[in-house]
């Protein structure tokens, strides 16, 4: 009989210890399902390569976004980079140059470079709203500070636009990767009037 309630108290103990594990997991992902972690990448926009006689050392930008989110789906389901959006923002910049015949060094921290012109930057907004299954909003600010010598030139590149691409459930990658681009092919010719 003392073994018999021994064993009912440890199987009371064993379904109680079940039962708060499924409570737990089942919080974590009401959690989890407002938010999502992606890949962000980036391929190269095919801008025509041009004189670029001047060497460049670009510093990872500031990110002075007031949220950490890169995007949101029609849901409210917000989508966090993996790498973090300036990053993401200042190497599609370095491959951009690098693509066109520029000669490009990245740097995380600021120092004393053996180039001809450095780049620092600000990435003041890098956001995407999925509207409806095809159609998202995208708003990209950035600004560049080029210095050349004693010189010191500030350029602003702004992309607020409507993106209407196939049907997708969530956070679309590709219209990231869209958006930057027509940023870069802005701001490219403009870098290589700077660099010839």
């Amino acid at each position: 009989m003392i073994q018999e309630k021994t064993m009912t108290s440890k199987t009371a103990d064993c379904l109680s210890l079940v039962v708060s594990m499924i409570v737990l997991f089942a919080f974590t992902g009401v959690v989890y399902a407002d938010s999502e972690t992606i890949d962000l990448t980036y391929r190269t926009a095919g801008i025509e390569p041009a004189t670029c006689s001047k060497s460049v050392a670009i510093i990872t930008f500031q990110d002075n976004r007031t949220e950490p989110w890169i995007g949101e789906s029609g849901k409210g389901k917000k989508f966090q980079s993996r790498i973090p959006v300036n990053e993401w923002i200042t190497r599609a910049l370095t491959d951009e140059l690098k693509s066109v015949g520029c000669r490009v060094e990245y740097h995380d921290t600021a120092g004393d470079f053996d180039t001809d012109v450095t780049i620092t930057g600000i990435v003041e907004e890098a956001f995407i709203k999925q509207d409806s299954w095809t159609k998202y909003n995208v708003n990209f600010r950035l600004q560049l500070f080029i210095t050349l010598g004693n010189k010191k030139i500030t350029k602003t590149y702004q992309n607020t636009m409507t993106k209407r691409t196939v049907p997708a459930f969530s956070f679309n990658s590709n219209v990231a990767t869209e958006s930057l681009q027509d940023v870069m092919r802005e701001a490219i010719p403009a870098l290589q009037s700077i660099l010839e």
